[in-house]
């Protein structure tokens, strides 16, 4: 938890965990719509994402300010409520400790 929590919930969702993008400097985290991502000469992913269904950097910056709005530690988002719910299911037997929040 961090002192960022005593600011209204306007700043925080604002502020984005204090991302700041760092190729531009910017302070908005960009919106990707690359659905795959580039591979060098030996055919391996340049950067860390290889498909955005697993992974985008748009996500990231959204389940971390998730994570930080909910005093939790890592959040996951999901673009449906059956994916949601598909993926609560199946991480645990039981529900508790796995919040969901629409």
């Amino acid at each position: 938890m961090s002192d960022d929590n005593r600011l209204s919930l306007e700043t925080r969702l604002a502020q984005a965990c204090h991302y700041v993008d760092a190729v531009t400097g910017g302070i908005s985290p960009p919106l990707q719509f690359s659905s795959t991502y580039a591979r060098n000469e030996d055919y391996e992913f340049v950067g860390r994402h290889s498909y955005s269904r697993s992974g985008n950097p748009s996500w990231e910056v959204l389940e971390r300010v998730c994570a930080d709005l909910d005093n939790g530690h890592e959040a996951l988002c999901f673009a449906s409520w059956p994916l949601s719910r598909s993926a609560q299911t199946r991480s645990s037997t039981s529900q508790e400790g796995l919040p969901l929040r629409l």
